[in-house]
């Protein structure tokens, strides 16, 4: 349509060496030939002087990482990553930067560079696998530098041929409505192997965003993307937001199926946050303990997850729910009905969800159980439902290590997302009691029910891992143990340097103080050196020993960690059983 722009937002770019010599995408030798991948490719090179520089497409994808495209090419520049080919040397296959990658869809992501500025005006070049592009003496391919110390021909001048911001803003404001499509690259800045440093959008696509949305009121942002963004200034400021996952072929013609005037009827399938501090550290993966995901974060989100807007609006009402009380093999039924109750044919996606309380283990605040899609014209109504088969609300008895129906009051909630429900019921769970719990034999550490600043490690030679403490005063807790009419001992299998030890408390970390294991020294007791990698290093395990105050009845215990020590299994000899 003659209605409709597309402004290209990317900067274009081009580079020159110091003394004014351009950098250029330059036929490649024989020899370099060999070793590119396509043939239609060039090298990139120093030019001579009088020559116009290559331009290039400069996508800035946050956190200093960069994509270089030849505006007349459309290929990326590139490093080779051992492209070898019979009769090309390593080092040459290696050291030559070439414009034939058709996208940046590779594992390594050969196709990134980082431009670092320098004193006086100048930038230094660096490549995705952290050399650094230097031009030579004479005009021909540029050479990559890896010494620690930087080396002659490193500094280029980087001139802006097209302020893609300013192309953007211009277009912006000569428009009666902006679709902004942005977001991320499935290989770069978040993927396996590869985390991205932030949850907020690349800060030039901020800027652009926030900068467009000022010059045109009417401006709509469209997110592709594999993963969510704190983007909550920038909803503030634009109309609406469609967000999509990376898809196939189809995805430019889905976005423009959905802009065009469909009822979207995606639903989110993450908790999208309102600022990453609500998130635990990047390497914990315990989501009970770090209270994260919609099962068990309780603090405000900026979209929850199943949430998802229409161009109609529903509602719920009638819920039923064909049992007030259920077993391990019993099946309920959820309904309810469903009604369009605006002026277009539209798609929801109504959601169940179930808590349980009376347990004794931590249960999810609510847990998806079941969900569908249908499709309703203006004011039409219909029955749903939903099959709730009991043993889906099995808990994980970690010292029985199997799931187990508990008994316990399951509460029902039917809604348009985790956070948005409109029906509410329940019934009782017939099923197991879990506490008190008799103590019977010797049990694995790893069999805890909460803890703190320790993490679980594999003990050479078995299959049950054990428990290492993190920081001075980690603990787990074993909740509920019934002591019966009184235990005096307490042994364990342990590992830890001199000095470390393993207090017994009960109902708290700080609480009375039952008993203390010493832990024997089992690490290293002389000072000849041994490489991390020698079999001497295996870890070595104790047995230790301790006499109790009496404990008796029903208590939680907590085990609290002192120095650096390691429990794998503990018991109470003499005891009932």
């Amino acid at each position: 349509s003659d209605r409709i722009r597309y402004t290209d937002c990317r900067d274009i770019v081009s580079f020159t060496a110091l003394d004014g010599r351009p950098l250029v995408l330059a036929t490649p030798s024989t020899e370099a030939a060999a070793v590119m991948r396509n043939p239609a490719g060039k090298v990139f090179a120093l030019g001579s002087l009088g020559e116009s520089p290559t331009r290039f497409y400069l996508e800035d994808w946050g956190w200093g990482a960069i994509t270089l495209a030849g505006v007349e090419s459309g290929f990326f520049l590139e490093t080779p990553f051992l492209r070898q080919e019979q009769g090309a040397s390593a080092d040459h296959a290696l050291s030559i930067v070439t414009a034939t990658a058709a996208d940046s869809l590779n594992w390594f992501v050969t196709t990134l560079f980082n431009i670092v500025p320098q004193e006086g005006g100048a930038a230094l070049i660096r490549t995705w696998d952290n050399r650094r592009i230097a031009v030579p003496e004479k005009p021909g391919p540029v050479l990559l530098h890896d010494d620690p110390v930087s080396g002659a021909g490193e500094l280029f001048k980087v001139t802006i041929e097209r302020d893609g911001l300013a192309a953007a803003l211009t277009a912006a404001g000569q428009s009666e409505q902006v679709i902004f499509v942005g977001g991320n690259n499935p290989m770069i800045n978040g993927r396996e192997e590869v985390d991205r440093p932030g949850l907020n959008l690349p800060l030039r696509q901020e800027n652009l965003i926030l900068r467009i949305a000022a010059a045109n009121s009417q401006t709509v942002l469209a997110l592709i993307s594999g993963y969510p963004f704190t983007c909550g200034d920038i909803a503030k400021q634009v109309r609406a937001v469609l967000w999509m996952a990376h898809g196939i072929q189809e995805t430019g013609h889905g976005l423009a199926d959905i802009i065009g005037g469909c009822s979207p009827a995606g639903r989110l399938p993450l908790t999208w946050y309102e600022d990453e501090r609500q998130l635990p550290p990047m390497m914990e993966y315990d989501i009970i303990s770090a209270h994260s995901t919609y099962q068990y974060f309780p603090g405000p989100v900026l979209w929850p997850f199943g949430y998802g807007l229409s161009y109609s609006s529903f509602s719920y009402s009638g819920l039923t729910i064909d049992k007030a009380a259920a077993g391990e093999n019993d099946t309920v039924i959820v309904s309810f009905k469903l009604k369009n109750t605006g002026s277009i044919e539209a798609d929801e996606v109504p959601q169940m969800y179930v808590s349980v309380s009376g347990s004794a283990f931590r249960r999810p605040l609510k847990s998806l159980k079941g969900f569908t899609r249908l499709t309703l014209a203006p004011g039409e109504e219909r029955s749903v439902s939903f099959a709730l088969p009991v043993r889906e609300l099995a808990v994980w008895a970690s010292r029985l290590g199997c799931f187990c129906v508990e008994a316990g009051y399951c509460t029902v909630l039917l809604g348009a997302s985790s956070e948005d429900t409109r029906l509410c019921g329940g019934f009782t769970v017939q099923g197991e009691t879990f506490a008190p719990r008799h103590i019977s034999g010797d049990i694995y550490a790893e069999s805890f029910d909460d803890y703190l600043d320790c993490y679980l490690h594999e003990k050479r030679g078995s299959g049950v891992p054990a428990v290492f403490n993190r920081r001075e005063g980690g603990w787990i807790r074993f909740a509920a143990l019934d002591f019966a009419a009184g235990l005096t001992e307490c042994s364990a299998i342990v590992q830890g340097e001199a000095g470390s030890r393993i207090e017994l408390r009960l109902d708290s970390q700080e609480g009375e103080l039952a008993g203390s294991l010493d832990i024997p020294n089992t690490g290293d007791f002389c000072s000849y050196p041994l490489p991390l990698t020698s079999p001497r290093r295996l870890p070595v395990w104790a047995f230790a020993h301790s006499p109790l105050k009496r404990i008796c009845g029903v208590h939680d215990l907590y085990l609290v960690f002192y120095g650096k020590t390691g429990l794998w299994r503990f018991g109470f000899p003499g005891g009932e059983t």
